[in-house]
Formats: C-alpha cells, sequence, structure tokens
C-alpha cells in the first residue's frame, strides 16, 4: 500500500470503483481490502476506461467497436447514485 493507505482504516463508507479497461484495478482492490469501514461495497465496470469512458479499444484482434460498451457511463452512475440514495 501507499504511504497514505492509513487514511482508509478511518472511512465510514467506501465505494471503489473500478474500470475494468482502466490500469489500476489491483489498487481498487487493495483499497477495499484494506479499508476496515463497515460499510463498504466494490464495483468494477465492464468496458469503462480510466475515466469512466466507453472503452472503444477494448475488442477482439480484428474486430470494429461495435458499441458493446457505450453502456458503461450510465452502468457507472447509476450504481454510484443508487449506492449513496440508499446510505443517505
Amino acid at each position: 500500500m501507499t504511504a497514505g493507505s492509513g487514511s482508509l482504516l478511518g472511512l465510514w463508507r467506501l465505494l471503489p470503483v473500478n474500470p475494468k479497461a482502466g490500469k489500476d484495478a489491483r489498487n481498487s482492490e487493495l483499497i477495499y481490502d484494506y479499508a476496515a469501514s463497515k460499510d463498504k461495497d466494490f464495483i468494477a465496470v465492464e468496458g469503462a476506461t480510466h475515466g469512466g469512458l466507453p472503452c472503444t479499444a477494448c475488442m477482439p484482434d480484428g474486430e470494429a467497436y461495435d458499441g458493446r460498451f457505450d453502456n458503461a457511463v450510465a452502468n457507472d452512475f447509476d450504481y454510484v447514485a443508487d449506492w449513496i440514495r440508499s446510505r443517505f
């Protein structure tokens, strides 16, 4: 963990969001694993880049982008909104 990881111990609620097409997947998992929060959840958004946008380059070799990840942004924000709404 990084030097700032100690601050995770006191969080009450935690929701790390992992963009599956991003490069920081393990960091999100470590944040979740090391957090002592009793109310925590972890989500991985299929087809989302680090910026939360659809990954148009995440296609099998030779295939053109077919729009399969166009809902990544909506899936991400819908889940986060529902998670927040259920707690506050």
